[in-house]
């Protein structure tokens, strides 16, 4: 496909795209052995994996709180 000359962007919309960098689900690679461990556990409480990882964190966040 060749590249016009010109493009009409006048009805364009701004930032229509845009998410703020705060509301950006950034990746978080596990190593293989953490991953297996964490959604075995996931899977036989009946819980999506993120979700108990979220809950684990949210506690060591708690206890990290705690100790500070």
């Amino acid at each position: 496909m060749k590249m016009k000359k010109e493009y009409d962007f006048s009805k364009g919309v701004r930032k229509k795209f845009h998410v703020p960098i705060e509301e950006m689900d950034l990746p978080i690679y596990l190593s293989k052995n953490v991953r297996d461990f964490y959604f075995t556990k996931a899977k036989a409480h009946g819980k999506e994996p993120s979700e108990l990882i979220n809950d684990i964190l949210q506690k060591d966040m708690e206890i990290a709180d705690k100790l500070s």
